[in-house]
This record gives structure tokens, C-alpha cells and sequence, in this order.
């Protein structure tokens, strides 16, 4: 398990299918390197890591010796250019390391694994402070479950928005359907976000473009059968706020990929579900947010519609679900009331074009509402997030979050439903640098570009006393932002 936390990564790499290209390099370890000004800030490198030059009369007995010593370990080489990444044991002061290693004969030079640092855009929103899952640098921020009002985050804990947004803020081509209770269309943060079927002429009466649908100008209304689906729950509009609400119009938050465009389908039921999943990939969406959980059980029909969503090219991101069970078992756990909704459906299909996601919280922890841990003084009997090692995809901020909410207003709420949509805007961030991606290309260059933070690292085990509230991937606990 891991957590989608570095977006800039993913829109300038290229991590999918295509072959490296190395050009002809001679060896720099026996250049003379130039002397340090002074030494970096120690926020500036990865701990317990040092990258060295051995000098060409180095033996591998001189090497191997050397690491010993420093009971190092070499967890990268880079012959090219003569380059070792080596990882030191914590205890040890990676400045005072590095000076020791540059007095060895047979080291030419020793450096910290500094860290790169690309141009932030940081949003002008006034409440942009309050969205720590997008740039988070240990500021305090509102919670879902008072009290306390407010908690500090930890530095870094987020998807790196910001930095992302150097390169791109998304573009109108990129097109994410969000399947769920539609959405406040007035919304002032949203109204510039919908989709535009532009084949369409609002108000006529006519299906003109023969698609099945009269006026449907931004999406349809499944369960009402018309062109408005209007959002009468909020949680839709609190989804789509996550992926595309307007950035820098002085309005409250900004979504992860606020250049994107919105195709909202309102469905309750399963028909309703299939049908919309239909016209998403027959009307251009290229990512579908599925913020919802159908069953606790296998349904082929769900399967057969998410899949054939896949083959028309549209890759697909799931909420993990919110029973804080495991979606690794093969059938539900009834004997045991923690694990008796997993696993939990769409999600947990073996499918490449599903992404599924699990909740994280502000400080790279696995999601548990954060004001019930703090009363209680323990996190077990407060965790929600649905885990596995090897059905859940990845972890994306999903507690503490701020997002739009009808008629105009914001809240504070947890939930992987407000995980899997920051993991659909970053998937449009990247579809909209690299429109010609197809679902794999697109899953990969997400995946490949994620953080493993340690206390993420290798899927939850299903060891949780006390429970939490089931069956709340609809409506997690929210509360109106003042």
C-alpha cells in the first residue's frame, strides 16, 4: 500500500512502457569536485542516505569494507557516473557521515541524497490552508469530529498539488465522470468546472446529437431520467469539488486538477450505476470516480460495465470503502462484524483499468477519525479505512478534508469517498500533459509515482477491536465548515 503523494512526479516522468535511453558517460568519480559553500539544510536531503564517488583504485574489498564499517548498505548504483546511493544506519548524522566517508582513500567524494525542489503554485483561495491533502507544510487545519477545532498536520503528508500544478492545472480536454448523487450545478467554485456537451443545444427539446438523451448539456440524471442531475444528498458536489473546484477565484479551496471538466451522472441503484457507466465511455470521459460502494459480494454485471469501461479506454478510481475491513478476503468475514463488508465492491474487481483507494490522514497514517483518536486517546477503535496489500491500490488524503458542499458553502469530512476523487484529479493532471496515455500507460504513471511512507508500507493487518460505523461510504461524518 502506498500513498499517492508526489503528482509533479508523474506529469514530468515518463513511467510507462517506454525504453530508457543512456547516453555514452565516462566516469566523474575522479574529477575534482568544487568546495561546498556550506553545508544543506537538513529538511533539504533524505535521511540516512548518502550518494559516493569511490575513487577508480578503489577494490571492491575497499568498498565492501568501507560499508561494513558504517554497516551501510548499497541500495543503488548508477555506473554511469560512478555514483553509489548507500543507506546508513538512522543513528548516524548524515553531515558527520559525509565528512567521515571523504576522508577515506578510497572515496572521491561523498554527498547527501538532496532532494529536488520544483516551482510551487500556490493558490490565492482563502481557504486553500485548510486543504493540507494537497500542500501540506504542518499547518493547523479544521477537523471532521471536534473537538479539538483544529490539528497540525505533518509536513509533506499530501499529494504535492502545488508543485504539480508548475507544469499543469489541468485541461478542458480531460474529462472525469463522477458517478454518484449529482452535484449543486450554482455552486460558485463549480459552475466553471462542468463538462460541455458541446454536440448539444441546451433548453431545444431535441437529442441532437443522437445519443439517447434530450439536453444533456453537462451529464444525466439517472434516477429522475432528465438533464439535471441535481445533487439532494451533497456528497456528489462534495466529490467533484476535490477533482475540479476553480482555483485562484477567491472562493474558499481549489480542486487537485481545477482545469478539468465534470460529467456529473446521478444514480442510486445498480441499473441506474450500469447506465451511467455506459455513458461515460460512450460520451468522451477519459477517468470515472466511482465514490460508492454496490455490494459486498461479486456482481457481474458491475464487472462486466467496469471492464468494458477499460476497453473504451477509461480508466477508472474507486473508493476502498469505509468499513475498515480487508478487501483481500475472498468473501465476507461474517463471524467477525469488523470484517463482515469486505471485501467491498467496485473496488476490490481485478481489473487494470480500477484504481482502488484507501484513506490516509495528515500524518501518512492509514485513515481513523482524528477527534474521536485524540478523546480516546488510541486510534483502533476510531480507524474506518478498508486496507489490502494486494486489492487496494494505493492511499490518498481522506480525513480532515475540506470540499464544496450545497447550496454554496464548504465542509470538513472523512472518507475514501474523498480519497478516491483526489486520486482522479491527479489522473486528469496527468491525462491532460499526456492526452495520448492509454488506461495502463495512465494507472502506471500514477502508481509509479507515489511515496511509500513507513506506516503505509505493506498493506494493514486485520487485528482492530471495537467498531466503527458500517456501510458509510455514502455519508461519512461531515460537518458544515464556519
Amino acid at each position: 500500500m502506498t500513498l499517492a503523494a508526489t503528482v509533479a512526479t508523474a506529469l514530468v516522468t515518463q513511467p510507462v512502457l517506454a525504453q530508457p535511453r543512456h547516453e555514452p558517460a565516462r566516469s566523474v568519480s575522479n574529477i575534482e569536485q568544487p568546495k561546498r559553500s556550506k553545508q544543506p539544510a537538513v529538511s533539504s536531503y533524505m535521511r540516512g542516505q548518502l550518494i559516493v564517488g569511490f575513487r577508480p583504485s578503489a577494490t571492491e574489498r575497499d568498498r565492501s569494507g568501507l560499508l561494513r564499517r558504517t554497516s551501510a548498505r548499497v541500495i543503488d548504483r548508477i555506473p554511469q557516473f560512478g555514483a553509489t546511493l548507500v543507506k546508513i544506519p538512522p543513528s548516524l548524522n548524515v553531515i558527520r557521515a559525509m565528512n567521515a566517508y571523504e576522508r577515506e582513500p578510497s572515496v572521491a567524494w561523498a554527498v547527501p541524497n538532496l532532494l529536488t525542489h520544483r516551482d510551487e503554485v500556490v493558490p490565492t483561495d482563502p481557504l486553500f490552508t485548510e486543504q493540507w491533502g494537497l500542500r501540506n507544510v504542518g499547518q493547523s487545519h479544521q477537523i471532521a469530529d471536534p473537538p479539538p477545532p483544529t490539528v497540525q498536520g505533518l509536513s509533506e503528508a499530501d499529494i504535492d498539488a502545488s508543485d504539480a500544478w508548475s507544469t499543469t492545472t489541468g485541461s478542458v480536454e480531460a474529462v472525469v465522470a463522477i458517478i454518484d448523487s449529482g452535484i449543486e450545478a450554482t455552486h460558485p467554485d463549480l459552475q466553471a468546472s462542468l463538462w460541455s456537451n458541446v454536440d448539444e443545444i441546451a433548453g431545444n427539446g431535441l437529442d441532437d446529437d443522437g445519443n439517447g438523451y434530450v439536453d444533456d448539456t453537462y451529464g444525466w440524471d439517472f434516477i429522475e431520467n432528465d438533464a439535471v442531475p441535481q445533487d439532494t444528498e451533497g456528497h456528489g458536489t462534495e466529490v467533484a469539488g476535490l477533482i475540479a473546484a476553480t482555483m485562484n477565484n477567491g472562493i474558499d479551496g481549489s480542486g487537485v486538477c481545477p482545469g478539468c471538466r465534470l460529467m456529473i451522472l446521478r444514480a442510486h441503484n445498480l441499473g441506474q450505476e450500469l447506465n451511467a457507466i455506459a455513458y461515460a465511455f460512450e460520451n468522451g470521459a477519459d477517468i470515472i470516480n466511482a465514490s460508492f460502494a454496490s455490494a459486498d459480494v461479486f456482481l457481474a454485471p458491475e464487472w462486466l460495465a467496469f471492464q468494458a469501461a477499460y476497453k473504451a479506454g477509461v480508466l477508472s478510481v474507486a473508493a476502498a470503502g469505509n468499513e475498515a475491513g480487508n478487501n483481500d478476503m475472498a468473501i465476507p468475514d461474517l463471524s467477525n462484524t469488523k470484517l463482515a463488508d469486505a471485501p467491498l465492491f467496485p473496488a476490490s474487481y481485478d481489473i487494470p483499468g480500477i484504481l482502488s483507494v484507501a484513506a490516509s490522514n495528515d500524518q501518512d497514517q492509514y485513515g481513523y477519525r482524528t477527534g474521536c483518536a485524540i478523546q480516546l486517546q488510541k486510534t483502533n477503535p476510531c480507524f474506518f479505512t478498508n486496507f489490502g496489500h494486494d486489492s487496494v491500490d494505493l492511499a490518498a488524503p481522506g480525513v480532515d478534508i475540506l470540499t464544496t458542499s450545497p447550496p454554496g458553502s464548504y465542509v470538513v469530512a472523512d472518507g475514501t469517498s474523498f480519497s478516491a476523487p483526489m486520486v482522479a484529479g491527479v489522473a486528469g493532471l496527468v491525462k491532460s500533459v499526456h492526452p495520448e496515455y492509454s488506461v495502463v500507460q495512465l494507472r502506471n504513471a500514477v502508481l509509479n509515482a507515489v511515496d511509500h511512507p513507513a506506516d503505509l508500507a505493506g498493506g494493514w493487518t486485520a487485528t482492530m477491536a471495537a467498531s466503527t460505523p458500517r456501510r458509510r461510504l455514502w455519508r461519512a461524518p461531515r460537518r458544515a465548515f464556519d
